[in-house]
């Protein structure tokens, strides 16, 4: 049910959007890999004087990726197993379809990490929802992760449960990341409780229920 957003970017191009070149310049030096974990490895490399800014530019130096002819996006943008509205979105905005991206991925990861399986239907897919568009609200804002969430399940018929599911998800997931976002409490580790929360209380909307015995795992 949660077919991803896959965006292969081709990374040779260059970061400039965003960013200033000395932080461009510490971020390649440091040979910081873009990939699901780019911003937290980003945060951990050694600052100097000149660069002690630069940690705050962590999310453009990891996501933000510019071609020089912003026409020729599709041959630096490949899309797979995308909708038609996805892929539109994609190309008005490619900076934040790689922040969406990277998020889904970050939202599988908590996923098997909270939960121990990534598995359609169930808690662990309720769960993946609810992260990814908390991760999406706190990065991009609720009108662009409302935008994006709703694109990825146009796939599916209105009547298609999974479709039903996901979006309940998905609007509890933006939900208390506004909630968090006004008590000055939106991190990784707060929705990441959140979502653990909904899932145990059966705020979640799970086709497939899988946990016996109380346990998740």
């Amino acid at each position: 049910m949660f077919c991803f957003i896959v965006v292969i970017i081709s990374f040779w191009a260059n970061i400039t959007y965003g960013t200033d070149q000395e932080c461009v310049a510490w971020f390649k030096s440091n040979n910081v890999k873009q990939d699901a974990n780019c911003v937290l490895t980003c945060n951990s490399v050694a600052v100097t004087m000149g660069t002690f800014h630069c940690p705050k530019q962590c999310q453009e130096l990891c996501a933000v990726v510019v071609v020089e002819n912003i026409s020729k996006i599709q041959e630096v943008v490949y899309y797979v197993a995308l909708t038609q509205d996805e892929i539109k979105l994609v190309e008005q905005k490619p900076t934040e379809a790689l922040i969406v991206y990277i998020q889904s991925h970050v939202a599988i990861e908590s996923t098997i990490k909270v939960l121990g399986r990534n598995l359609p239907d169930d808690e662990s897919d309720a769960y993946r929802h609810f992260v990814w568009a908390a991760l999406i609200t706190k990065e991009l804002g609720e009108e662009t992760a409302r935008k994006f969430l709703e694109a990825h399940e146009t796939a599916m018929p209105y009547s298609d449960k999974g479709r039903y599911m996901d979006l309940a998800n998905d609007k509890a997931g933006i939900n208390v990341a506004l909630k968090l976002k006004n008590s000055n409490k939106l991190n990784q580790k707060n929705i990441e409780a959140e979502g653990l929360r909904a899932v145990l209380s059966g705020n979640l909307v799970i086709i497939k229920p899988r946990a016996h015995g109380g346990t998740l795992k």
